[in-house]
């Protein structure tokens, strides 16, 4: 483990000394990260077994009937996903409690950045745009849609997009309140490039997924599949060029 700790470092910060401070911040995530993989494949394979045999979740639509089980369990199945991150964010940072109690040097930056710097200018954009679109798409598709089918869809779409929006708030307030975990310069870089990937974890495109299923599960011979799978296609197309090295810059936090 502490070898491929070694083996990331060099690969995403190049020249930055493999302290054991740093060392043994990777190994913990990394193992952290090992357990939300295990936790998210359990939970997501408990929910579609339980879809699979429930009669109720048979994802059968009509021309005036949406599937709103199906967007319901998609919902699910992404708030698992949050709380997944979140659950490895609390692992990770009683982990990192403990070492704050035994240093005697630390090192920290004179002033706090925001949400738009730890997340950097790309992803904070992507993610305005994705959840305030997915918050626009719900409320004109619960509005104005022709099918009570579709209205009540796009309420079902609207509710868990702002379950998403609060997850990330709470998630986002524990990264950028975390006090630095560093002892010199070297260190505080990580500390940088850590907390960015907690906001990110927990800033995912989470309503475009769901988008997905809202599109198929409209009513028989809706257009309203368009409007949701353009919507949930330029979301993932946002996040993920947001991601690349070179679309964002990690910027200090306290």
């Amino acid at each position: 483990m502490e070898e491929r700790a070694r083996r990331w470092l060099s690969r995403r910060m190049p020249g930055i000394e493999p302290t054991p401070l740093v060392i043994a911040r990777l190994v913990t995530r990394m193992r952290g990260a090992r357990a939300e993989l295990i936790t998210v494949f359990v939970c997501t394979a408990g929910l579609v077994a339980w879809v699979a045999v429930d009669p109720r979740f048979d994802g059968d639509t009509t021309p005036q009937n949406a599937d709103l089980n199906g967007l319901g369990w998609s919902i699910a199945v992404n708030a698992v996903l949050v709380l997944t991150a979140s659950i490895g964010l609390w692992h990770r940072h009683r982990a990192e409690d403990a070492r704050l109690a035994g240093m005697t040097v630390r090192t920290a930056h004179p002033s706090a950045a925001d949400v738009r710097q730890v997340l950097g200018p790309a992803s904070f954009n992507a993610a305005v745009a994705a959840y305030g679109g997915g918050l626009a798409l719900g409320a004109i598709t619960a509005l104005l849609a022709p099918k009570a089918g579709d209205r009540m869809l796009g309420l079902a779409f609207l509710i868990g997009v702002v379950v998403f929006i609060g997850l990330a708030v709470l998630n986002l307030a524990v990264v950028l309140r975390r006090p630095a975990l560093a002892e010199d310069a070297d260190s505080l870089r990580v500390d940088d490039v850590l907390r960015s990937v907690d906001a990110r974890s927990v800033v995912g495109p989470y309503p475009a997924i769901a988008a997905v299923v809202a599109g198929v599960s409209t009513t028989d011979g809706s257009w309203l599949i368009w409007p949701f799978l353009c919507y949930a296609a330029v979301g993932f197309f946002g996040w993920a060029f947001a991601q690349r090295p070179a679309a964002c810059r990690v910027v200090a936090v306290q």
